[in-house]
């Protein structure tokens, strides 16, 4: 099936901006996901005892997924955080769902389901926001890393979204 509409509007190029941006952010919170738990598995391996472990450890990152690195750093920290298993599956909505819910609405040839669209994007947005805050936390304490201000800490959900959602003027 050939695509067939190639129109530009002005939403549309607002709306795939905002979803380009909201890729970016899930990518990033993935790949600190998976950082997180291999640093974990890292300092618990046996890594350079023997070629086996190294090939095994190598092997086993390459095909690791979010999900699998998020229960590694949930059991090895022994905390459970709900917000990073909601990280998760709004990156997945987003990675993988909403392009073809917008494209399926941008096919439509009116644009009354704007502000419905947004919001729905800014929520899966804040939800990798927050679970992105946790992450970047851990991942600070874990390396000894100096952790920002509390103002930073604040707004860092906040900023997200913004950058996400907000247009260049």
């Amino acid at each position: 099936m050939f695509m067939i509409n190639f129109n530009r509007t002005q939403f549309t190029d607002e709306m795939f901006s905002q979803l380009g941006r909201a890729i970016i952010i899930s990518t990033n919170f993935e790949n600190k996901c998976k950082m997180l738990s291999t640093f974990i598995n890292f300092k618990k391996s046996n890594l350079f005892e023997n070629e086996d472990n190294f090939k095994n450890f190598t092997e086993k990152l390459l095909k690791s997924t979010l999900n699998q690195s998020i229960k590694n750093v949930q059991t090895v920290l022994d905390i459970k955080i709900n917000d990073l298993n909601a990280g998760r599956l709004a990156r997945n909505e987003i990675v993988h769902d909403f392009p073809k819910y917008l494209d399926e609405k941008m096919n439509r040839s009116d644009n009354s389901d704007i502000v419905l669209i947004k919001n729905e994007l800014l929520e899966l947005v804040q939800k990798i926001a927050k679970a992105d805050l946790i992450i970047s936390f851990l991942l600070n304490v874990c390396n000894k890393e100096q952790l920002p201000n509390n103002q930073f800490l604040k707004n860092y959900e906040n900023s997200i979204s913004q950058w996400v959602i907000k247009n260049y003027e």
